[in-house]
């Protein structure tokens, strides 16, 4: 992600534009330039799911108050986002051998639903409220 972030600052990254399935909730005419990215991505203010919330365990110190408390948060920090990034590259899981984590088991998991639907919350917001302007 750093690199991609840093490529983006670079000016080294192609337009783009919402892919088909986005374009449900964002409208086709959304497309970002790369002199665009290049502007907005220093000032950005990014949301990494694993190290944004405290992770609880034998590797970390702390209750679980803390965790829900981050939790319960999460739609407020999504709503704050001036961009998403879901990184999940395909890799074995840590914990349990033979299993893969992808794109789809992270959509399988509570806490990335809840980002997901806060995401698309705000989108679809956000898009309404720039038609209910227009109109």
């Amino acid at each position: 992600m750093q690199r991609l972030f840093l490529r983006m600052m670079a000016g080294n990254v192609k337009n783009t534009e919402p892919d088909f399935e986005s374009q449900v909730y964002v409208p086709n005419t959304m497309k970002i330039t790369t002199r665009e990215w290049a502007t907005m991505v220093p000032n950005a203010y990014i949301w990494m799911d694993y190290f944004s919330v405290p992770q609880i365990g034998d590797y970390m110190g702390g209750d679980t108050s803390d965790l829900i408390s981050a939790v319960n948060s999460i739609p407020s920090y999504i709503g704050r986002c001036s961009h998403f990034f879901a990184c999940v590259p395909v890799v074995d899981h840590n914990d349990r051998e033979g299993v893969m984590c992808d794109y789809g088991s992270w959509l399988l998991r509570g806490w990335c639903r809840l980002e997901m639907f806060s995401l698309l919350f705000k989108r679809c917001t956000v898009h309404y409220e720039i038609e209910w302007r227009r109109s």
